[in-house]
């Protein structure tokens, strides 16, 4: 292969990490033909710095390398490998604290940027490739998920960003209305559990984001930066610890899923009517018991609720009709015989991911 056909492209807010970035860039085994840095500043959203960024490339790949990513010494000499005749896009998964392994690095075919864009709204990276692929181009992922766990995936590096509580919990919402739009129940039910099995001080607020965002309507949500005021002071209250959380063992949760919901969104809205973070936390902790799918849409309730002034039964209806499609979406057979689908803490209940 040669190692002048492909271009490091770095989009950046101007974080401090960014230099992290770069170097791991200059630490390639296969050394890019050039750098190109794009700031948010030019353009503000995602979709627009990526194009301007295809636009500013001059050879015939490039990779995108986020200010926030540590990419391994070989991610574009295994990347650039893969990139065979009519292969578009190369996906790769990064190591992350929070989230364990994400699709997280990709290496782009620059061609395929001259009749398609990248366009705003929460799937625009879904919408690019399915545009792609009808011009004829392939999509390949860099790892095995014929392999017994998550842990055994190959990585090509590390997404390491500042996971404080606002920026997680406004990051996650916008994956969680993702998920909704992309009818993904088996990427939700896969994050819920890791959310759930963590011992990361920043999962209680990646899933309330998460939760709260499956049922946002608004299609070009943004990760927010932190600004003070009623509900970022709201969520750092709930971020703190119950003195005592009492589980009634003889507690039965409703069959149904529907008056499941029903039940954890009123639970999650008298938790902010009472600026009482204990009634989340017990919530939370019933779930714990339950199966992977009941666990989700209680877990999407009561997080919705505490954003939620007063319990209306229409709402409840109108807010679980929303999911519909999404909780009836197709699993692979492999997974409902799984381990995701039992409770937490059951014996042989998949664990954290290293």
């Amino acid at each position: 292969m040669s190692e002048v056909d492909v271009t490091a492209v770095v989009l950046t807010h101007g974080e401090p990490s960014v230099a992290r970035a770069l170097a791991s860039i200059r630490a390639q085994t296969v050394a890019p033909a050039d750098v190109v840095v794009v700031s948010y500043s030019e353009t503000s959203t995602f979709h627009d710095a990526i194009n301007l960024a295809a636009r500013r490339v001059r050879t015939e790949f490039f990779v995108q390398v986020d200010a926030d990513m540590i990419p391994d010494a070989d991610c574009f000499e295994v990347l650039r490998s893969r990139a065979e005749d009519h292969v578009g896009i190369v996906a790769g998964l990064l190591r992350d604290p929070l989230e364990g392994r994400i699709v997280g690095i990709k290496l782009f075919r620059t061609e395929c940027f001259r009749r398609r864009q990248y366009r705003d709204g929460l799937v625009c990276d879904a919408v690019f490739e399915r545009e792609i692929r009808a011009d004829g181009w392939r999509r390949v992922s860099v790892l095995d998920f014929g392999r017994p766990s998550a842990a055994d995936w190959h990585t090509l590096g590390e997404h390491r960003p500042d996971y404080e509580p606002f920026y997680t919990f406004s990051k996650f919402r916008v994956l969680g209305a993702r998920r909704r739009v992309e009818g993904n129940l088996y990427a939700a039910l896969n994050v819920l559990q890791h959310l759930r099995t963590t011992e990361h001080p920043a999962a209680l607020a990646a899933q309330i984001g998460f939760a709260h965002g499956t049922l946002a309507v608004d299609r070009t949500l943004r990760v927010r930066k932190y600004e003070p005021d009623v509900e970022t002071e709201f969520l750092r209250r709930l971020l703190e610890p119950p003195a005592t959380v009492s589980l009634p063992h003889d507690r039965v949760l409703p069959g149904d899923l529907r008056e499941l919901f029903g039940a954890f969104f009123r639970a999650g809205i008298q938790a902010r009517a009472r600026y009482d973070r204990s009634i989340l936390h017990q919530g939370l902790a019933l779930l714990r018991r339950e199966r992977a799918e009941r666990a989700l849409v209680g877990t999407i309730a009561i997080c919705h609720g505490l954003f939620c002034d007063a319990f209306r039964e229409d709402e409840a209806r109108e807010k679980f009709d929303v999911l519909g499609g999404f909780l009836t979406a197709p699993l692979p057979a492999a997974y409902r015989a799984a381990d995701l689908l039992r409770p937490v803490g059951e014996p042989g209940a998949g664990g954290r991911r290293s």
